[in-house]
């Protein structure tokens, strides 16, 4: 018999949940070292970024767990976890471009 939805809880075995992971981690060490409070004195930009990062890999682990439940929610919620981590790539290609790296 086949199962009608998805077991829940494989987020560790996802390749997109492990490259969220790994981009959360990667700017916060971005944000550490190349954006200082002189550029960001009230933190909106490095809180903007790294909430972009959060959300994306979250809303991947939720979407793994509630896959059980709601193939429709997990489907939102990897939808979020997409335009997140869209708007950190924006936001990390705005700050290469500001600091000259990227024309």
């Amino acid at each position: 018999m086949s199962r009608i939805c998805n077991p829940s809880g494989g987020f560790r075995r996802l390749h997109a949940s492990n490259f969220a992971t790994i981009i959360h981690l990667g700017t916060i060490s971005f944000c550490k070292r190349y954006l200082s409070w002189k550029d960001d004195p009230l933190g909106k930009t490095v809180g903007q970024m790294l909430g972009a990062s959060r959300s994306g890999k979250q809303n991947i682990t939720e979407g793994s767990e509630r896959a059980k439940t709601s193939s429709e929610t997990e489907i939102k919620l990897t939808d979020v976890a997409k335009a997140s981590l869209s708007e950190l790539q924006s936001d990390l290609e705005d700050q290469l471009v500001q600091k000259g790296c990227i024309p």
